[in-house]
């Protein structure tokens, strides 16, 4: 690469992220604003500094195109399974069920906001465990900018191993490192810090519903978290990755099941003026739309019906090698031809971009749960009408267009300062000019491929190489430094626009991203710091 390693060049490239943080934090722009504004000072930076031409920015914008797409099925199809599980009032079910098993309403929230949504998270991702829990937790009483941030805090320690460790395979591959022994000495440095957000996360969570006064009634559940899903990572990470969040998980619902029958919380109790809960500002949100809800009927398998279906679709094509060979010929990904910036940066060409599998697709998981939902309901208690499928799927649709925008022009950010050359500069700089004290910075790069990009998996892509060498270059562990990395990718989630979008798309917060990002920077540059702090200690 050519492109020249100054300050100027620097500065120039991380103007972006600059601009789309100003936007969003700052003046409160929603994504779908801020983001496609953004994406035209990246294209005019890109002509002007980075001398990019019509065939770079063409190519990198179709990538983008394609890349979104991925997503926006996933949108679309999660959007539709809320709309059929909410029309059959399965989530009234799921807050009954829950109050019954969870007398005590600090245990509720984190069985919602932790355990439920890191369950989701398990199989399903793409912001899909925040669009289903979310809704579940305004209805518990939080407030609507919380029920986002809970769910956000709780299942993003699993953007790692989730979706049945898709990011962590995906970052090994793009390193192409032949040596098992790497994969394994990073799998536990990964979990170790992925372990310590995990943990660092819930305290915010409860501290955030009724500080020490929480802290010390949440304590005892608190320890049965980090033993089932910290150690239940630990132990599975290096042998099952697949696995790694999805069974934890699932162990730790049924822990704080057990948990609540014991004297410690088998009783009713709340903090009353928690910040967390309904104020009278936004405490009437959505409160029309419940009253015209009709009062409707449905018992516990209903409720878990579109979830057990998930599963049941999911877990044998992704689990059994067999099955899952015999779907990877239905896979298509386009060809990119090799394009080349006038300062020397090159793209390589590729034959198959990013290949989707369709029926290996959460996508078609979530639409054939939605559809085989609605049948069943349809049939069981008439709870639906014969038009009403193609109405949720319009609406389902509808609600699509404001995230897809955004995640669209997110994506385009991305592959444009990718596909130029800034993504490295931005990274290198980094890298030259703090030498030795990279190693506290190091995940602060994975966190913010993450951000740009909505997705560890894609931060991994991004900077998952820059990384490793540079490791290697300054005489790191590269195996530390790939485990923050990921790990710190999965931090990212927490703030990354084209995740929050689709949360807010469901609960009445459209254009309100900026606010829950800026309430959430904070806790993610601490967290990013100790993870610098202890990757600095492992090294």
């Amino acid at each position: 690469m050519e492109v020249p390693l100054n300050g100027y060049y620097w500065i120039m490239s991380v103007m972006p992220i600059i601009l789309l943080m100003v936007l969003m934090g700052k003046l409160n722009w929603g994504a779908a604003k801020a983001a496609p504004v953004t994406l035209l000072f990246g294209l005019v930076i890109s002509v002007v500094t980075f001398k990019a031409d019509f065939s770079v920015l063409s190519v990198e914008l179709l990538k983008a195109l394609w890349s979104s797409l991925s997503i926006v099925l996933v949108i679309f199809t999660a959007l539709l399974l809320y709309e059929v599980s909410k029309e059959a009032a399965t989530f009234k079910t799921l807050y009954r069920l829950v109050h019954q098993v969870a007398p005590n309403e600090l245990i509720r929230i984190l069985l919602i906001g932790v355990c439920f949504a890191s369950f989701l998270q398990g199989f399903t991702g793409f912001g899909v465990p925040v669009l289903v829990t979310a809704p579940l937790l305004l209805q518990m009483g939080l407030a609507p900018y919380w029920a986002v941030i809970v769910p956000l805090l709780g299942h993003s320690w699993g953007g790692t191993y989730g979706t049945f460790a898709l990011a962590w395979k995906t970052m090994l591959d793009q390193l192409n490192v032949q040596d098992a022994s790497f994969s394994a000495s990073a799998a536990g440095y990964a979990a170790l810090f992925l372990g310590l957000f995990l943990v660092v996360s819930q305290i915010y969570i409860v501290f955030s519903y009724g500080k020490w006064k929480a802290i010390k009634k949440g304590t005892p559940a608190l320890l049965v978290l980090a033993l089932t899903l910290g150690g239940g990572q630990l132990i599975l990470a290096e042998p099952y990755p697949e696995l790694a969040a999805f069974l934890p998980s699932a162990l730790s619902i049924v822990a704080l099941v057990l948990l609540s029958k014991t004297p410690l919380y088998n009783q009713e109790w709340a903090i009353q003026n928690s910040k967390i809960k309904k104020d009278s500002q936004m405490g009437g949100l959505l409160q029309e739309e419940r009253k015209k809800e009709k009062e409707k009927k449905s018992h516990i398998f209903q409720a878990f019906l579109p979830y057990i279906l998930v599963i049941l679709f999911s877990l044998p094509v992704i689990m059994f090698p067999p099955l899952n060979d015999w779907m990877s010929p239905f896979t298509f990904g386009p060809g990119f031809k090799e394009t080349k910036t006038a300062l020397g940066f090159t793209n390589p060409s590729i034959s198959q971009y990013s290949p989707l599998s369709i029926f290996k697709h959460a996508s078609f998981f979530l639409f054939l749960s939605s559809f085989l939902s609605f049948l069943y309901y349809k049939r069981t208690d008439a709870f639906i009408g014969k038009k009403y499928f193609t109405r949720k799927m319009s609406r389902a649709a509808q609600k699509s267009l404001f995230p897809a925008t955004a995640i669209m022009s997110l994506i385009g950010i991305a592959r444009v300062m990718t596909g130029t050359g800034q993504t490295i500069i931005l990274a290198e700089g980094m890298a030259n000019v703090l030498k030795g004290s990279y190693v506290y910075i190091a995940p602060l790069v994975g966190m913010i491929g993450s951000f740009l990009t909505g997705g560890n998996m894609s931060s991994n892509i991004l900077f998952g190489n820059f990384q490793y060498y540079t490791a290697e270059i300054i005489g790191l562990n590269p195996a530390s430094v790939m485990g923050a990395q990921t790990a710190a990718g999965a931090l990212g989630m927490l703030i990354a626009p084209s995740v929050i979008v689709v949360a807010t798309a469901t609960i009445g917060l459209s254009g309100k991203e900026g606010k829950i990002i800026m309430k959430l920077v904070p806790f993610v540059l601490i967290m990013a710091l100790m993870m610098g702090v202890l990757l600095a200690f492992l090294n």
